[in-house]
């Protein structure tokens, strides 16, 4: 007996079938789909992902810089950073006008070019970009106006900064830093999280993200500046040590600043610039010493330039590296001050 199909059947069948996302293969010796990553990517769909084989790979025109937009595919190197180079000019930037740029780009190494990634105008653009190398460029990342998550990439020696990050929403994470006037650089109306990441040896400021951010488990060291605090962002449980000056304030008392470990800054451990609804509590925080006064004497605020606004509260401070503010009850403050003593 023949099956009658009811409309609901019919409508389904004449659906387009779901798209199939492919590997699109590029090989620089002829043994994959294209020679060349521009052509992979301008053959590819945002559901596929272009695969490119070890080798150097030279930015020169017509072809680069690869424009990336919002269905623009993900990008991954068949074998890693180290055996997978992009050298000179721009290797990529974001189609102007498009706010929902994708740039996904895994495991390239990308050296003495103009900038990896050039942003255009005050667009958006979706990042995943990962396990790179980003090393010897004139500027490092330029993740401004963008969002998504940074991660695991080694980024040092770029000029004046690792990675700017003007009204970028997303993560910073995993990644080493180093080598640059200024590891990470914001200006404002940002809320980035900057976590886990070791930011060293850069010349000006370690890590200054932005007004909004959160910065927390980083390693900053042998920066001019370790860490910059503003406004409604926080700083907890980072080791910051070995900078000129440790932190630098500019904001309200009214943030979360604990267990820190700030220590051995050669001016001051923390530095208050400006401040409005002090103090701040800068309580539960390891200061290299359990000696009060020395602790006051590594502490610039309002005690000894009135013109910067607020006073830091400090005590109790931990006795050791590594205290778990987690773990306190702020009810017993009494008790922790006793035992802090």
């Amino acid at each position: 007996m023949a099956r009658v199909l009811t409309l609901p059947v019919v409508l389904l069948a004449l659906l387009p079938a779901p798209a199939v996302a492919d590997i699109i293969y590029v090989h620089p010796g002829g043994a994959g789909d294209y020679t060349t990553i521009p052509e992979g990517v301008a053959n590819a769909t945002m559901d596929d992902t272009v695969l490119v084989a070890a080798g150097t790979y030279s930015v020169s025109y017509p072809g680069w810089p690869v424009v990336l937009h919002s269905a623009s595919p993900t990008i991954v190197s068949e074998d890693g950073a180290e055996a997978t180079v992009i050298r000179y000019g721009t290797p990529f930037q974001t189609l102007s006008g498009d706010h929902d740029c994708r740039v996904r780009i895994i495991g390239f190494t990308i050296r003495e070019t103009a900038q990896p990634v050039c942003r255009s105008g005050d667009d958006g653009a979706w990042f995943l970009f990962t396990d790179n190398i980003i090393v010897d460029n004139y500027q490092g990342l330029d993740a401004s106006q963008g969002t998504g998550l940074i991660a695991r990439n080694l980024i040092c020696n770029n000029g004046e900064r690792g990675i700017y990050t003007f009204h970028y929403w997303g993560i910073i994470e995993d990644n080493e830093i180093c080598g640059h006037d200024r590891g990470i650089i914001g200006a404002c109306c940002e809320n980035p999280t900057v976590r886990r990441n070791h930011i060293h040896h850069n010349a000006v400021t370690g890590s200054a993200p932005g007004i909004d951010a959160r910065q927390s488990e980083n390693l900053v060291e042998h920066n001019g500046t370790g860490l910059f605090v503003g406004f409604g962002g926080e700083a907890q449980n980072n080791i910051v040590r070995y900078n000129e000056i440790g932190v630098r304030f500019n904001g309200s008392g009214a943030i979360p600043f604990h267990g820190n470990d700030l220590y051995e800054n050669t001016l001051y451990n923390l530095k208050i610039e400006d401040c409005w609804s002090g103090p701040l509590d800068a309580t539960m925080n390891w200061w290299g010493t359990t000696d009060p006064d020395e602790i006051a004497a590594s502490i610039w605020d309002a005690e000894d330039d009135p013109g910067v606004g607020c006073y830091v509260v400090f005590d109790p401070w931990c006795t050791l590296p590594g205290c778990n503010v987690t773990a306190v009850d702020c009810a017993s403050w009494g008790t922790i001050k006793a035992m802090f003593r």
